[in-house]
């Protein structure tokens, strides 16, 4: 808001006081909106009816919180390192009185989503906070077979491997799903693995001997879910 005040009655050009002022046609408070600069024009006039010449005020106007953008990497491996959420925040107006623009670690020592979260202040007061997620996952490699062709009845070892940024990991499991081309995945049997889950192999490998007794000729997707919610899928033939 920008309020006015008179600046006394004028002198006239021979040195006397020249009219009273009528102080109720002095310009009210001027409220001001909108971001930006602004100029802000008063006046005054005497019990004559004569009036000032406009006096006039720039007033800068920061009526606009921050902006700011917090971005984060869809995922990152168990473990691994330097890994950063990237910070950006302007302010147009005020300026910043915090500033959180630069890198933020997201931290990768267990799986799940992790959140970061920032938030910006300019110098009046207004604040904006953003947030992002990273879904910190094992390392999935060497899923088996991939395309190969088998004969109805044999078995076909399934296997892949669960890794982080060290090496291997062996708390990790995974169940596996089959389905014909085109059609609805269901849980995998087999001969030797309980259920549909895959066993530890050790240093890492998890395995599964599906059974192909009982499907018909065709192409099949495999897909095995992960115990870190990642799905991954492979294709095989049965002919």
């Amino acid at each position: 808001m920008v309020s006015f005040a008179s600046n006394g009655t004028a002198t006239l050009p021979d040195g006397s006081e020249g009219a009273a002022l009528n102080e109720a046609s002095l310009t009210g408070v001027q409220t001001v909106e909108g971001s930006g600069s602004h100029e802000v024009c008063g006046t005054v006039a005497d019990v004559l009816g004569n009036t000032s010449a406009p006096g006039c005020v720039t007033v800068q106007v920061d009526a606009t919180p921050p902006s700011l953008t917090v971005s984060c990497p869809a995922t990152a491996e168990l473990d691994s390192t330097g890994v950063n959420a990237s910070v950006s925040a302007t302010d147009g107006q005020s300026g910043l009185a915090k500033d959180p623009s630069g890198t933020v670690a997201i931290p990768t020592g267990s799986l799940g989503v992790q959140t970061v979260t920032e938030t910006a202040v300019d110098n009046v007061g207004y604040e904006t906070s953003r947030s992002c997620t990273t879904d910190v996952i094992y390392a999935f490699t060497n899923l088996k077979p991939n395309g190969s062709k088998f004969k109805a009845g044999k078995a076909v070892k399934v296997s892949f491997h669960l890794g982080d940024t060290l090496g291997y990991v062996t708390d990790g499991s995974g169940t596996l799903e089959i389905a014909r081309e085109g059609g609805s995945y269901s849980p995998a049997t087999s001969a030797t693995n309980h259920g549909d889950s895959f066993v530890s192999a050790g240093k890492g490998q998890y395995t599964y001997s599906l059974s192909t007794t009982g499907l018909a000729k065709g192409n099949y997707s495999l897909r095995v879910n992960v115990s870190d919610g990642t799905t991954h899928t492979t294709t095989i033939t049965i002919k």
